[in-house]
C-alpha cells in the first residue's frame, strides 16, 4: 500500500505502475483502489491568507509564496506631511505576461577604489524582478 498525505494534480492521473509486461500491468491495475479524503478549498486570494485557510502545499506552512515590501525615502514622513491621504483596499487580478521580445540582462564587472561592483542593464524594469 502506498499512502500520500496530499496530492495536487492538474490531470486525472493518479499514479503509475511499472511492470515487466503489459499483461502484468493490466492485472495489477485492477487491484488498485484509490481513496480520497476531501480537503477544503479556497477560491479567493484574500481567503487563502486567513490563518485557518487550507494550505495548498502543507510543507510550505503558508499560502504566501512571497512577501516583499518596497520603501523609498521617508515614507511615513511623507504621509504625515501630505495635505490629503487616501486609504483603501486594492486588489490586483491574476495576470500573465507574454512578452513579444526576449528578456535579457547585460552586466559589467567593475573593480574600483570603493571595491568591486556590478552594473547591470535589463530590458525589464519591474519592481519585483530587478533588485538593487
Amino acid at each position: 500500500m502506498i499512502t500520500c498525505r496530499s496530492v495536487s494534480l492538474p490531470t486525472p492521473t493518479h499514479g503509475h505502475l511499472y511492470c515487466r509486461t503489459l499483461y502484468v500491468a493490466e492485472d495489477a491495475a485492477e487491484l488498485v483502489t484509490v481513496e480520497y479524503d476531501e480537503l477544503g478549498a479556497v477560491t479567493a486570494a484574500r481567503a487563502a491568507l486567513e490563518p485557518d485557510a487550507p494550505l495548498l502545499h502543507e510543507d510550505a506552512g503558508s499560502n504566501v509564496a512571497t512577501d516583499r515590501t518596497f520603501s523609498f525615502g521617508p515614507v511615513e514622513q511623507r504621509f504625515r506631511d501630505a495635505a490629503h491621504v487616501v486609504t483603501g483596499r486594492y486588489d490586483f487580478p491574476r495576470y500573465s505576461s507574454v512578452p513579444m521580445e526576449c528578456y535579457s540582462v547585460i552586466a559589467q564587472w567593475n573593480e574600483g577604489d570603493g571595491g568591486p561592483s556590478v552594473e547591470a542593464w535589463a530590458n525589464f524594469h519591474g519592481p519585483f524582478s530587478m533588485v538593487r
